[in-house]
């Protein structure tokens, strides 16, 4: 005989789930297509269907992150590409041709006015790559990495006669010439710290909730997870539905047992997977996402994944001139070295507060201050007296 407490939990389960059914399905079916973008990146909606906090409105929402301009000529570049005003900002137009056509690789990180001994192109730095912009022919072309993968540019930064073109992890050097652009791969490398190296506990669950921190398995057992959740919300579904048209137990046995079976085993089976997917999707989201983004955990859990050269993820970069040396903003810290890459690659104490997102804003003041900002505030350092104070309270 079935005891109240083995009834209530039956009552649970199948309330709850037909209940939380559409939303278990739409989180398995987008986090195995956000697993595998290539999948849906050319397939795009109209801006009128998403919710009104999601489209754009003067330019706000990333749709503006990166500006190069010569008196009354600017160029901006953000989510939706690049747009182009030859009159001080005005007005505004997109320039298209020869641009990626989906929105997803228009994202455009980092715009560059390159100037060689002859000329002064721009260049764009995309989820799609490097593109170079011929304002004679009005019309953008594709600069292919070694190998033809495709990558997406993190910054661009000029240094003499060449532009380094940085990815998430790695860099390319490309030089200008008057017929052709060649580009190679420079080595990153990062020197140990005294200090434990450590990496935002925010990476760790993202990399556990979409599998990347075991590789390409970790990624395929995720997928396996989001199959597995559509599988059992479907097969929860037909249960309730035949059981509602009260075929007898005998008749509804012989017919769908195996689908009883498999919904009870492969359930108990995969549940410590979606507990750990679950639970990391709900950490890496507000509003529980506050509560984690200063904490910290050691870096060999990530860079066991690379090797003994670990790399952290790169979201800026700043040339200094005066001392012939690079500032990258990772999502580990801030680090420093030669522009020739002749060393490695040093931390540096910057004490400006910055997101798990990553540092969105690094641009010199002048000789001495460094404008940084990211979700956590907009901050000017001072190389000198290694001090950072906020922006608007200086202002006030």
């Amino acid at each position: 005989m079935m005891t109240f407490q083995h009834r209530l939990n039956r009552s649970l389960h199948k309330y709850s789930g037909l209940a939380c059914l559409p939303l278990f399905l739409l989180l398995a079916i987008s986090g195995i297509l956000l697993n595998h973008p290539e999948w849906v990146r050319n397939l795009s909606i109209p801006g009128q269907f998403l919710p009104v906090s999601h489209q754009y409105d003067n330019w706000n929402r990333a749709i503006w992150r990166t500006t190069v301009r010569n008196g009354d000529h600017i160029y901006v570049g953000g989510k939706a590409g690049v747009w182009y005003s030859s009159d001080g900002g005005s007005h505004f137009s997109p320039l298209q041709n020869g641009y990626p056509a989906n929105p997803y690789d228009q994202d455009t990180f980092s715009l560059i006015r390159f100037h060689s001994e002859d000329s002064a192109d721009l260049f764009a730095g995309t989820r799609r790559g490097l593109y170079r912009y011929d304002e004679g022919t009005n019309r953008w072309t594709n600069i292919p990495f070694p190998g033809k993968e495709v990558m997406a540019v993190a910054d661009l930064s000029q240094v003499g006669d060449r532009l380094l073109v940085f990815t998430q992890q790695s860099c390319y050097v490309l030089r200008a010439s008057a017929d052709e652009l060649e580009t190679t791969a420079f080595p990153l490398s990062f020197a140990p710290q005294d200090e434990p190296q450590t990496t935002r506990l925010f990476q760790i669950l993202l990399r556990l909730h979409s599998g990347a921190i075991l590789g390409p398995p970790g990624g395929l057992l995720v997928d396996i997870g989001g199959l597995i959740l559509v599988f059992l919300c479907t097969t929860g579904i037909l249960i309730w539905l035949l059981r509602r048209r009260r075929l007898p137990l005998r008749r509804l046995r012989s017919s769908l047992s195996w689908m009883y079976r498999k919904h009870l085993s492969l359930g108990i089976l995969f549940l410590p997977l979606l507990i750990v997917i679950t639970l990391t999707g709900v950490l890496i989201r507000p509003p529980f996402l506050t509560s984690i983004a200063s904490l910290s955990v050691p870096a060999k859990v990530l860079s066991a994944q690379n090797g003994s050269n670990w790399i952290p993820r790169i979201d800026k970069v700043h040339h200094q001139p005066q001392t012939n040396s690079l500032l990258l903003a990772t999502r580990a810290g801030f680090f420093s070295g030669p522009d020739d890459f002749s060393t490695p690659f040093v931390k540096l104490p910057i004490n400006v507060p910055h997101s798990s997102m990553g540092v969105t804003v690094m641009a010199e003041v002048d000789d001495t201050t460094l404008l940084i900002g990211s979700f956590r505030g907009l901050y000017l350092w001072n190389r000198d007296t290694l001090t950072s104070e906020p922006v608007f309270s200086r202002q006030r």
